[in-house]
């Protein structure tokens, strides 16, 4: 048997033990004591938490039951790896960021140099670029983990107005442009709150005085579809005719969904008509006025209005 191929039975064969012996090890792959010591010593080196303990009746057992058993993976897999951890490369918060580059050192060393190189090229020629965002996210793993065990957890949160103690349940995660976010039902205001991880200023799981609610059939996904305007219900829909230069088109084809309500012209200026849910409208004010001279409201005139006492309003401050 080759030394590779001893080695991957050797990792399933310690893990399916609750403790054993170096000479019981020895007789059952045929080899020499001081080999399966080499070998043990080289389990331990890629972070196989072996334990050994010494006198009568001593030997081996693993620290970590939970060890995984070896899993094939055809070229093409171990590609798409690498190409995932490449999408969150530029996060400068993760939930188990130096667990996860460990193990990608591992996967990395066993693979085969051709597989290497095209993972190196990938590196050299294909990213996801994210804005770094020097925020701390002190409590992302702990709110994640509480997320998972559906507790109740005490918060400290500093929100734009104020610091304040909550108690909440963490219904998921989401990260957008490099922040990280967290819908929880907050039992102080008796609803859902979206909170920033990093605006968590304390995490207790102690002293916790209300009992948690049953969340577990309400998903992450389940939040954020009952967070979207339904326009079809309770959500009155406003037509806008917008103005746009050829760069203002290009703004709102990239920034924006609103490609497919865009009439264009043949100098590739274009025309903006559309609906928008009632909720977006000052949304839309904020929006249009960071376009500037480039997408210019024509229609509805209230939206026109609030769009010039904002800009008159901003006009006091300079």
């Amino acid at each position: 048997m080759s030394k590779s191929k001893r080695l991957v039975e050797l990792i399933m064969s310690v893990n399916s033990k609750r403790k054993f012996t170096v000479q019981e090890l020895a007789d059952e792959f045929g080899v020499s004591y001081r080999t399966i010591l080499r070998d043990l010593a080289e389990l331990e080196e890629i972070g196989i938490p072996l334990y050994s303990e010494v006198g009568v009746g001593g030997g081996y057992r693993v620290l970590n039951e939970r060890l995984l058993p070896p899993i094939s993976f055809t070229e093409s897999e171990a590609i798409s790896m690498f190409f995932i951890a490449e999408s969150i490369k530029y996060y400068n918060s993760l939930p188990f960021k130096n667990e996860s580059s460990s193990a990608l050192k591992k996967f990395y060393h066993y693979l085969p140099s051709e597989v290497k190189k095209t993972i190196d090229e990938i590196g050299k020629r294909l990213t996801f670029w994210t804005p770094t965002v020097s925020l701390s996210d002190e409590f992302l793993k702990d709110v994640l983990n509480s997320s998972i065990k559906q507790e109740v957890i005490k918060i400290s949160y500093d929100s734009e107005n104020q610091i304040s103690e909550r108690e909440v349940q963490i219904v998921g995660l989401y990260t957008a442009k490099g922040i990280w976010y967290c819908p929880a039902y907050c039992f102080k205001s008796k609803d859902f709150r979206l909170f920033r991880v990093d605006r968590i200023r304390a995490f207790s799981t102690e002293n916790i005085k209300e009992d948690k609610i049953d969340l577990d059939n309400f998903t992450i996904l389940d939040w954020f579809k009952d967070n979207e305007p339904d326009i079809n219900k309770n959500n009155k829909e406003i037509e806008i005719t917008v103005k746009l230069t050829r760069k203002g088109v290009k703004k709102l084809e990239s920034g924006a969904s609103f490609s497919k309500n865009i009439i264009l012209n043949d100098d590739s200026s274009g025309t903006l008509i559309c609906k928008i849910p009632e909720v977006y409208i000052y949304w839309s004010v904020d929006y249009f006025i960071g376009c500037g001279k480039d997408a210019i409201v024509e229609k509805p005139d209230f939206i026109r209005k609030l769009i010039k006492d904002k800009i008159n309003d901003l006009l006091n401050y300079y």
